[in-house]
């Protein structure tokens, strides 16, 4: 798979405003937990608060790593959902982000959690 990047738009529900969503992809590069805390931005200095970050499970790539990171713009607080994962079978490694605003983010992620989480 060569690298590229895909632009969507991200429903939580046929209901709710749209997120954008970006997916990343390129070849596997380094050690899994090291390139996954990278895709992540696990280790992010350029947020109001450190990243929250957890692992998350999929159904056909195994564990990937997920942070929250709040970040300001123009005086405004906003909230950048980072994905990593890896797929080890055809080397590649994947980023995933969805951006909004915080409240209306965390609320299309409860309703919508098990959509991201099916890869």
């Amino acid at each position: 798979m060569a690298q590229g990047k895909e632009r969507y738009l991200y429903f939580a529900t046929p209901f709710d405003e749209p997120f954008p969503l970006l997916l990343a992809t390129d070849m596997a590069d380094g050690d899994r937990e090291g390139a996954l805390r990278k895709l992540a931005r696990a280790d992010s200095t350029e947020t109001v608060q450190p990243p929250l970050v957890s692992d998350f499970a999929t159904e056909h790539y195994g564990t990937g790593l997920r942070s929250l990171n709040h970040v300001e713009k123009d005086g405004e607080i906003g909230l950048n959902i980072w994905y990593g994962i890896r797929d080890e079978r055809q080397g590649v490694d994947v980023m995933a982000i969805v951006s909004g605003e915080p409240e209306r983010l965390l609320a299309a992620k409860c309703r919508g959690s098990r959509s991201m989480s099916s890869w």
